[in-house]
């Protein structure tokens, strides 16, 4: 999953679809991104690629990453012109121009607008949890697989079940991978550290 991915997602995440009462989906957005653009929209598949880094939107495509934008933060996802630039710098795209602000909205290109300050995206933590849910999902998808094989009178379940467990590691790349390596250690040095010292207290207290 890229940078963009990552955000892309997370800004998705905080969506509300006013319309469906619900969270808003990849084939929502593909949907409200291409009735800005007036024209057929995207597939849930085209997002899905785009939030997993398989696939990129191209520089030239301006206006779809604008309206990209706009449809975020039109269901409130996205909220500041800072978030925005943000998600365009993790993609490699440059920051949106004045007459770009003034489309997603107006206000962002008044004087002032850049001291806006947002919500942060999480931490890294967050990300973490991003990259969990993804497991976790793609996990399930492969269980289903699996199940129907199973239905069709595989006899080799063991075999269909191991490739299950290591098929969503298949979809990391070397930087995820090394940022999960890196954030478990990280995580089993604070541990290593605090609980010495938590445990020296407890015997003091009781």
């Amino acid at each position: 999953m890229s940078r963009f991915g990552e955000l892309l997602r997370y800004y998705r995440s905080q969506c509300w679809d006013a319309e469906n009462k619900k969270s808003l989906t990849q084939s929502r957005l593909g949907e409200l991104l291409g009735r800005a653009l007036g024209d057929m929209g995207y597939s849930g598949a085209a997002v899905s690629e785009w939030e997993r880094g398989k696939s990129r939107i191209s520089y030239d495509q301006r206006r779809v990453l604008v309206n990209l934008l706009k449809a975020l933060h039109e269901q409130g996802g996205l909220r500041t012109l800072r978030e925005a630039d943000a998600l365009l710098s993790a993609g490699d795209y440059r920051s949106l121009d004045r007459d770009e602000q003034r489309a997603i909205k107006p206000d962002w290109a008044e004087r002032g607008a850049l001291e806006d300050r947002p919500a942060r995206p999480g931490g890294p933590w967050r990300m973490i949890a991003l990259f969990l849910s993804e497991w976790v999902l793609r996990l399930a998808e492969a269980l289903e697989q699996l199940k129907s094989r199973g239905s069709k009178g595989s006899s080799d379940w063991t075999a269909g079940l191991l490739e299950v467990m290591g098929r969503p590691s298949h979809q990391w790349s070397s930087a995820q991978a090394l940022r999960a390596i890196v954030w478990t250690a990280v995580w089993l040095l604070g541990w290593g550290l605090t609980f010495p010292f938590g445990r020296g207290i407890a015997a003091t207290w009781w």
